[in-house]
């Protein structure tokens, strides 16, 4: 009797078994097939993927910008405009720093990019020209080598792989809440250039994430700090070792409906992002508090949640500027 109900045990565990392997390949199948269609409609479009981005020869980051390139929202509104080397940035002679030049590098994502605004209208832009209002012994020059969608991992590769060759005499990463995100920051972009290894799985992913309950950047931060710290101190070590200076910028999140900074959710989370920086003696800057003595809601600042409007651009580039000229 007892080997019989073994028997049937086992003939079951082995037919769910086999259910779900079945049913987990369909999944697969159907939603590949799904994916190339995706893919293949956002190639034909006039989408921010085809017109600017393209994928880049480091697998480390993915993607990258088109050198010589254009990109214009649909009401043309604003316009990302590349230079030789594939940056939202003027044209160089060469890559090699100017005589009399003091060359600060902006590495981040979106929000270091400017995106949904002006060239003129961002901080990396207004952050030069008011730091040479100031008498100085070298003129102040400022690169912006935002790259949207892009991760801590494609930070710190970039800045080993690319931003060094700029020469530049400061480096400063400007972080953002999504920051956090490594999995899936970038939306649509990382699916596009790199295909899911298994659909079920980052189902399941998405899943968890959206039942957990917690806030967004909470549920992230949590799960990969670690990492994020990790390569924030590896583009400290590459940078020191070419007698660079780096800073971290940590830009707080903008939450529509919150009437002041007073109540911001994430305070706790900046706290602990300055802590840890500096323990490992890395120069950080929380943009929260600059924010916060305004006294205004964070709609005042921000396009959206992350993006930053001109009335933020402007308060970060004065901070930022300050910053640099107290050296």
């Amino acid at each position: 009797m007892q080997r019989a109900t073994k028997k049937k045990i086992k003939l079951a565990t082995a037919s769910t078994a086999l259910a779900f392997l079945l049913g987990a390949g369909g999944f697969e199948v159907y939603k590949s097939s799904e994916y190339e269609r995706w893919k293949e409609r956002l190639e034909k479009s006039e989408s921010w993927m085809s017109g600017l981005t393209i994928g880049s020869e480091n697998p480390a980051l993915i993607w990258e910008y088109k050198p010589n390139s254009e990109f214009h929202d649909r009401q043309r509104k604003y316009r990302i405009r590349t230079n030789q080397y594939g940056f939202r940035e003027r044209d160089l002679e060469t890559k090699a720093k100017p005589t009399k030049v003091e060359r600060i590098a902006v590495v981040g994502d979106s929000v270091a990019l400017g995106f949904l605004s002006k060239e003129e209208d961002i901080f990396v832009r207004k952050m030069e020209r008011l730091a040479n209002e100031v008498d100085r012994p070298r003129r102040v020059e400022v690169l912006n080598f935002g790259i949207d969608g892009y991760n801590p991992i494609q930070i710190a590769e970039l800045v080993r792989a690319q931003v060094c060759e700029f020469q530049p005499d400061t480096v400063v990463y400007v972080m953002c809440m999504n920051d956090f995100d490594v999995e899936d920051g970038s939306g649509e972009k990382i699916r596009f250039f790199r295909k899911p290894r298994s659909f079920l799985l980052a189902y399941i992913r998405d899943l968890l994430e959206s039942w957990s309950g917690e806030d967004y950047h909470r549920y992230h931060f949590a799960r990969h700090q670690a990492v994020v710290f990790k390569k924030v101190g590896e583009m400290r070590e590459v940078l020191k070792r070419r007698g660079i200076e780096f800073r971290v910028a940590v830009v707080p999140a903008f939450y529509r409906m919150d009437e002041s900074f007073e109540s911001y959710v994430l305070a706790d989370i900046h706290s602990q992002i300055v802590r840890r920086l500096r323990i490992e003696d890395i120069d950080v800057v929380d943009l929260l508090d600059a924010f916060k003595s305004t006294g205004d809601p964070p709609r005042t600042f921000g396009i959206d949640v992350w993006h930053l409007n001109d009335k933020g651009h402007s308060l970060v580039a004065r901070e930022l500027s300050s910053l640099l000229l107290t050296k």
